[in-house]
């Protein structure tokens, strides 16, 4: 800090005193010790205690002088210092000081413009700006270095719990910390390892099952049409006895009841009463048992094929219960093997029944539909209709399980479609093995 004094002369030469004041002081940079660092005022002036200038830099009175006095008028009357802005249309706006003398009286009038009076301010903004700056772009990095290191680890484990929950188990939960987040990342990789290792052991299980699951139906399926082969083969063998045995041997008995009618007298009661109403009684017999024949294994079946066999049942069964019936047969017949021609003839024939029995029908339709992988077979009515599962549960509905245990021994397919009031359409979808 250095101490300037400076001379007060009166305009008549008189001496009126010193004017001292503090400068600091900074160290030059080319080395030439320490210089005074001053700013200087635009004007300044000495007043005395009636506010009249003494001194000046200019030896006179600036023309806004007085409007000076007014503004600082009760800091000069209170001998206090101060300051107060100027606005002055003339010069600009500027600032203006007083700085009373203590010892001498009056004071010193100082003039100085905004731009030198607020240029520590600005100065002192522009720091705090580019300070501001610089910590803004600090915290900045410091945001993006806490979010990649702190959130981002948490935003992974986010995905992958949402992954896991979504039963996604195959992407592995990579999170590479040696902090608690780290912990937990390992405790989730761990979790969707054995959960991977739990449902691949699922998917065995399951598939183990299902195996053993295809291996007893397709035993069962074995099973069943070796029960149906033995039952198709017992209705042949009985048919065949019943026809070659007591069905020749009611013949024979027609026969001689004949001949004994024409030995007996023909006015006695024995051959006009007696020997006709046996020979009725037999031929119903014969036709009857030609009937039960024909439910164990038709004829036409084994001389004629399916079609004819279906077609002579249809009309018979359909045409006794007053049911006008249409048969079609769609594509080329082909001969498909007897087992298979047997089963598809006794679901058919068990279709055919039940509407003719049951549906309370008045027309109904018999469709073969032949290609060379396939065979369907659909029996529709437009009767009375029905509810399945009440069937199924009713002993009506022996008849219906016994065709769906059929065709699954088949490896085909049974549709039954029927509402109540709306008719009856059972359709049977097999493999046509032709050999």
């Amino acid at each position: 800090m250095s101490i300037i004094a400076a001379p007060v002369i009166h305009p008549d030469g008189t001496s009126l005193g010193a004017l001292v004041g503090e400068v600091p002081v900074r160290h030059s940079r080319d080395g030439d010790g320490f210089l005074p660092s001053i700013t200087l005022t635009s004007d300044f002036y000495i007043i005395d205690d009636q506010g009249a200038m003494t001194m000046s830099p200019s030896g006179e009175a600036s023309d806004y002088h007085q409007e000076h006095l007014g503004l600082l008028d009760h800091l000069v009357q209170g001998r206090e210092p101060g300051a107060m802005r100027h606005r002055s249309s003339t010069v600009g706006d500027h600032m203006v000081a007083f700085v009373p003398l203590m010892s001498l009286g009056g004071g010193v009038i100082f003039e100085e413009h905004d731009d030198q009076v607020l240029a520590t301010a600005q100065r002192l903004r522009r720091t705090l700006l580019i300070m501001g700056s610089a910590a803004m772009a600090m915290a900045s990095g410091a945001a993006w270095f806490y979010v990649r290191n702190m959130v981002q680890p948490v935003l992974t484990l986010r995905e992958a719990s949402n992954r896991i929950a979504e039963g996604d188990l195959h992407e592995p939960v990579t999170v590479e910390r040696q902090d608690e987040i780290g912990d937990l990342a390992a405790a989730f990789e761990s979790m969707r390892v054995r959960l991977l290792d739990a449902e691949r052991k699922h998917l065995e299980w399951e598939h183990e099952l299902e195996n053993r699951v295809n291996a007893q139906s397709a035993q069962l399926r074995r099973l069943l049409s070796n029960v149906v082969s033995a039952q198709e083969a017992e209705r042949k063998r009985v048919a065949r006895e019943l026809h070659d045995g007591a069905t020749q041997m009611m013949t024979t008995l027609i026969l001689q009841i004949e001949g004994m009618a024409a030995a007996l007298p023909s006015d006695s009661r024995a051959a006009t009463e007696l020997a006709p109403v046996a020979k009725t009684y037999s031929m119903q017999v014969i036709e009857e048992m030609r009937r039960v024949i024909h439910d164990l294994r038709p004829p036409a079946l084994d001389d004629l094929g399916l079609v004819a066999a279906l077609r002579e049942y249809a009309e018979q069964k359909f045409s006794s219960a007053h049911i006008a019936v249409e048969f079609r047969i769609v594509g080329q017949p082909v001969h498909s093997n007897d087992d298979l021609e047997t089963a598809v003839y006794r679901i058919v024939q068990e279709a055919i029944n039940n509407a003719a029995s049951h549906s309370q029908a008045t027309n109904a339709a018999v469709t073969l539909e032949f290609e060379p992988d396939r065979l369907r077979a659909d029996v529709d009515d437009d009767g009375v209709g029905f509810i399945l599962q009440d069937v199924l549960r009713d002993s009506l509905g022996v008849g219906l399980a016994g065709m769906f245990e059929r065709a699954e021994a088949l490896g085909g397919q049974l549709e039954v479609r029927s509402e109540p009031g709306s008719g009856t359409r059972v359709t049977l979808e097999v493999s046509n093995d032709t050999g």
